[in-house]
């Protein structure tokens, strides 16, 4: 494809606007569904005999992970309404979360969930999918928003395009 086809930064930006915006809501719903886990956690044969110190750690750390998952999902919002704004930052911050979603999806290989969870079991059927989608879409953005800053960089590393801020 020749520089002439490829989609202006102004459209790169649009398109990586609408990636985050869809994996920014995935971790917002995966967030809140964290808060009605421990519903589900006591029906499981497995889970239901654990001491009350066991099962405050489960909690704590159900909790924990829908907590972050919730605020990772208003911080991609956030920054969805503004990626104009945040073209030296955005690329970084999609490569973490790219990383932070691979990292995920290793540990869930390593470690499946076979645990009975929304009447589904194993678990692991259902939360796979979707950790490949937001790795999947922070790898694309990632992928675009390099190239939106390659664009807007020259060789000597100037910036070419005005920065709004100053």
């Amino acid at each position: 494809m020749s520089s002439t086809q490829d989609p202006t930064p102004d459209r790169l930006l649009a398109r990586i606007r609408w990636l985050l915006v869809g994996a920014a809501v995935v971790e917002l719903v995966v967030g809140l569904l964290h808060f009605a886990m421990p519903v589900f956690l006591h029906r499981s044969p497995g889970l239901a005999d654990l001491s009350q110190i066991e099962d405050d750690f489960v909690l704590l750390v159900t909790f924990s992970t829908g907590i972050l998952l919730v605020a990772f999902g208003l911080v991609g919002l956030l920054l969805a309404r503004s990626v104009d704004r945040h073209r030296d930052l955005l690329f970084h911050y999609l490569l973490v979360k790219s990383f932070l979603w691979a990292a995920r999806l290793v540990l869930e290989i390593a470690l499946p969930v076979r645990l009975s969870m929304f009447w589904i079991e194993p678990f692991t059927r259902v939360v796979m999918p979707g950790m490949v989608l937001e790795f999947v879409l922070f790898v694309i953005a990632a992928g675009m928003a390099k190239k939106v800053s390659d664009r807007t960089t020259s060789s000597n590393g100037q910036l070419l395009v005005a920065d709004p801020l100053d």
